[in-house]
């Protein structure tokens, strides 16, 4: 067993996440926080593309998108 290094309290060493604070205790849980957050971005990247009505805005929220989905 290891210490979650954020609120010191035992988790199983296979833990990608602490069950306790649910701060991520490995790569693969940081990059699933990682992904979680661009799908976040993207649904209000999204969002505002379907309330705005001119061009330039229309672009700089598509290029915004361009760079989230990479």
């Amino acid at each position: 067993m290891d210490k979650c290094p954020f609120c010191n309290l035992e988790v199983e060493d296979e833990f990608n996440f602490c069950p306790y604070c649910s701060e991520p205790l490995t790569e693969k849980g940081r990059d699933v926080e990682h992904n979680k957050e661009k799908k976040a971005q993207l649904k209000l990247v999204a969002a505002l593309t379907r309330t705005v009505e001119d061009e330039t805005t229309l672009k700089l929220l598509g290029q915004i998108t361009n760079k989230l989905s990479k």
